[in-house]
């Protein structure tokens, strides 16, 4: 997640957006810090559906109904 690659991708996701694709987004994520990361890419992404552990980092939450809540939020 460190090593994003400063705009190119969120620019591929929003022009197939745009076209009508549907997109998913996999992201390595291990913080809370890392959700400002994935933030950019949410707006242009279809299917978003991280690991348990990647749900709790990016939430920073415990509480299952409480992270699915964040996450649609």
């Amino acid at each position: 997640m460190d090593c994003i690659d400063n705009g190119c991708t969120v620019e591929v996701m929003a022009e197939a957006k745009a076209r009508g694709c549907v997109t998913n987004l996999d992201a390595f994520a291990s913080t809370s810090e890392h959700l400002s990361l994935v933030a950019p890419f949410l707006p242009y992404t279809g299917y978003f559906m991280p690991s348990n552990e990647e749900a709790i980092a990016l939430s920073g939450l415990s509480d299952f109904e409480e992270i699915i809540q964040f996450l649609l939020d």
